[in-house]
């Protein structure tokens, strides 16, 4: 998944191994997979980990392990409240 570059946490683009770890999430979910990947900050501003990302796009009886599909969905909803973010931002400024 290429979205993956776009993923920023506080100090810039993921580590390697949050990277992976987001990566294992996409190809073979599991549980312990899940409690490490889960904290994972995905996007800077604004501030959101892919456990929020997941229930902000998941259905309400997705309790426990998403499925691929849904962590998909979820990284792509976090990049483009980021981009949405940027963007009233900028106008913020610039309405001066």
């Amino acid at each position: 998944m290429r979205e993956l570059k776009q993923c920023k946490d506080l100090y810039g683009p993921l580590s390697e191994s949050n990277m992976r770890l987001l990566r294992n999430m996409l190809r073979k979910p599991n549980a312990a997979t899940w409690q490490l990947a889960k904290r994972i900050v995905i996007t800077a501003a604004p501030i959101i980990t892919l456990d929020m990302a997941v229930k902000m796009v998941a259905p309400s009886w997705v309790k426990a392990l998403p499925d691929p599909f849904t962590v998909r969905r979820a990284i792509l909803y976090a990049l483009r409240a980021q981009k949405e973010f940027r963007v009233r931002e900028a106008g913020w400024r610039h309405d001066g």
